[in-house]
């Protein structure tokens, strides 16, 4: 599979605000964002299951509005619906994404996790009675799965933990997977320059992105900045083979309501050496 990367483009590794800026759009009722002093792990405050658990038990959970279409997503990541079939997948951070009900459809092994009690219990419904889907209510964090999977789904995971976990983050799809294994990640970043119509647009290559640092040392998220660029920084080449990263061409836009800012998704996909 040929590498593509967006190699002509320098962004800084840091934190952009986009939950918590799209007052009206991603949370009902208006919820101002939130800043964390990133001066190093003493002082810099982590997203508790208290932060999450909060907005999935008042249904401020706008982030879900985002259109999801489980083909396309395959698509993007050159994958076919029959590989899926008997292969372990982990979803992480899953919320109560269809991506869950939709993989074990397609026949494959599927485990959730998510450490939001009422994200697990709107999942859990949304499934069917003899589904097989092992549900797990803990911090991904800290978790010890015990065992390896065939091919990791992220959707939006990686950018809704705070920067200083990222690594963190890294580590953990490390030790649950192994060689020949698939790490899909659905990574999204903000852009203050493109200003194409309608959903699905891509923006032009001389895009501009907006991390959105507001002031020294201070850094506005979920989610956080991380762009094409920190795939290759972040991810340690030893480790892992970049097999496929979206170019400006491939990547999703959605349009927000300040209309010199737009969220541009994008796609990587690596598999463990």
């Amino acid at each position: 599979m040929t590498r593509r990367v967006l190699g002509k483009l320098a962004f800084p590794v840091c934190g952009i605000g986009m939950f918590g800026s799209l007052i009206g759009t991603y949370y009902s009722g208006g919820i101002k964002e939130r800043q964390s002093v990133f001066d190093g792990p003493e002082t810099h405050i982590r997203l508790t299951q208290g932060w999450w658990e909060e907005k999935w038990s008042l249904g401020q959970t706008g982030w879900k509005k985002t259109e999801y279409d489980f083909d396309g997503l395959l698509k993007r990541a050159n994958l076919k619906k029959s590989e899926m079939k008997g292969k372990k997948i982990l979803v992480t951070l899953c919320g109560d994404c269809q991506l869950v009900s939709d993989l074990s459809k397609s026949g494959a092994l599927v485990t959730a996790i998510d450490f939001s009690p009422t994200a697990i219990q709107s999942l859990k419904a949304k499934l069917p009675a003899d589904s097989n889907v092992e549900v797990l209510e803990q911090d991904w964090l800290t978790s010890g799965l015990g065992q390896k999977y065939d091919m990791i789904f992220d959707k939006a995971g990686l950018t809704s933990v705070d920067p200083i976990h990222q690594q963190q983050y890294i580590k953990q799809l490390e030790k649950v997977t192994s060689p020949g294994s698939k790490v899909v990640l659905d990574l999204i970043v903000r852009s203050k320059t493109y200003s194409g119509g309608r959903r699905g647009n891509a923006p032009p290559s001389n895009v501009e992105y907006a991390p959105w640092i507001r002031a020294p040392n201070v850094v506005c998220g979920p989610p956080f900045h991380f762009p094409p660029t920190a795939v290759e920084e972040q991810f340690s080449h030893d480790a892992w083979d970049i097999a496929f990263t979206a170019d400006m061409e491939d990547s999703i836009v959605e349009k927000l309501s300040d209309k010199s800012v737009h969220l541009v998704h994008y796609l990587s996909v690596l598999t463990r050496k």
